[in-house]
């Protein structure tokens, strides 16, 4: 199937930025590159650490093309982003993790590829080299030519090595906040013509998790989806996590340890196929804002408890907030790593929260119950005790 000429590449590669001022949600780390670019004080290697969809692919771009291209050109910084730029050498180490592409590298490293220019290697996922080729780069990456800069990203820096840390600056990419998402995701929304609300625009940042490029990509596939206004109400369907309404419902159940209507629920949302681990995320995320909003109704910003949601939850926890923290505690615990459309997990966990309700009565009158018991054979034991030293001192006696 061929292409047609008015194919258009996907938001995320559309949108992502050109220069340091369009990086969303890491604004010390432009301001240090900036200056020391201003300053002509770069340093030989970076390396750029955190969450996935956070700018660190996107920075080491930018960073190459602002030092290569002249008064911000715009052809020339381009190339950077499209492949072509030759002074821009990206080498992705979870495929090219052995030591025969760090020995090309290296032979290759000397020579220039133009006057005034920097020849900038971004070694994408950094963690996936081999020990071997670690070390094999250790020497060239502490003292590269002049003309060599090195920019190493990765998820994990934990599995980078502490002799490849030493020899580099490093900078922590943070997750993007919720606001800082929902800005870009409306910008963009306005700039393609997509119809969508705020709330939705909340819900797509929630769902993200601080991932700016997923969240594009969620924005991009309901705005596919849906032709008419996006909102939350059509697009929870077409995301396969129409389960806002069942939370709420769920933990009041729940609270009150029935265990039964809990279980109906869940055979419910089984049955319709939902991804049980995105409904964990979100009964965490209705126990966390009923946490904030206890006491203060004001601080109920989440969209996915309002304050009915509130008032439903203080009346069957009889308002103690020490049953929302209980049922934060073991909710959270929840793993959905083999399979997140298997419910399994979750019914363990509401089952041992409801027994244990019970339970805790049950023993609470055992122990009651048994009290005189358990004292019992310890005066039993005395006296036999008490008889045998009385009949032992009768024999002495004799």
């Amino acid at each position: 199937m061929e292409l047609s000429s008015n194919h258009q590449p996907v938001l995320y590669r559309k949108w992502r930025p050109r220069k340091f001022d369009d990086l969303v949600g890491q604004e010390p780390i432009v301001k240090t590159l900036q200056n020391a670019i201003q300053n002509n004080q770069s340093s030989h290697a970076y390396l750029f650490t955190g969450p996935r969809g956070t700018g660190k692919t996107t920075a080491g771009r930018i960073f190459a093309a602002t030092i290569n291209c002249q008064d911000k050109e715009i052809e020339c910084i381009e190339h950077f982003f499209d492949g072509s730029a030759l002074s821009l050498i990206e080498l992705d180490a979870a495929s090219n993790r052995g030591i025969d592409e760090i020995r090309n590298l290296k032979e290759n490293i000397a020579y220039m590829v133009g006057e005034n220019q920097f020849k900038v290697y971004l070694i994408d996922e950094v963690h996936m080299l081999t020990d071997a080729a670690f070390n094999a780069l250790l020497k060239t990456l502490e003292e590269p030519p002049a003309h060599v800069i090195f920019i190493l990203a990765t998820t994990e820096p934990h599995k980078v090595p502490a002799t490849v840390h030493s020899r580099c600056q490093r900078y922590d990419f943070k997750k993007i906040n919720p606001q800082d998402t929902i800005t870009r995701l409306a910008m963009i929304a306005d700039a393609e013509s997509i119809s969508i609300n705020e709330d939705s625009l909340k819900f797509i940042a929630r769902l993200s998790e601080g991932s700016l490029r997923d969240a594009i990509n969620i924005l991009e596939q309901v705005s596919i989806l849906i032709d008419d206004k996006i909102s939350i109400e059509n697009m929870m369907p077409a995301l396969g996590v129409n389960v806002n309404e069942k939370c709420t419902p769920f933990l009041v159940h729940l609270i009150k340890h029935e265990l039964q209507e809990c279980l109906a629920i869940i055979l419910n949302l089984y049955d319709g196929g939902i991804n049980f681990k995105t409904f964990r995320d979100q009964l965490i995320d209705s126990l966390r804002s009923s946490l904030y909003a206890w006491d203060n109704v004001q601080n109920l910003s989440s969209i996915f408890l309002n304050e009915n949601d509130l008032l439903m939850i203080k009346q069957a926890s009889s308002n103690d907030i020490e049953k929302i923290i209980v049922l934060l505690k073991k909710i959270s615990l929840i793993n959905f790593q083999s399979d997140s459309f298997y419910p399994l997990p979750l019914e363990i966990v509401v089952a041992d929260i409801c027994r244990n309700a019970n339970n805790d009565s049950i023993n609470n009158i055992n122990l009651d119950i048994q009290a005189p018991v358990l004292v019992q054979p310890k005066d039993t034991s005395s006296k036999d005790t008490s008889s045998k030293d009385t009949s032992s001192k009768d024999t002495s006696s004799k």
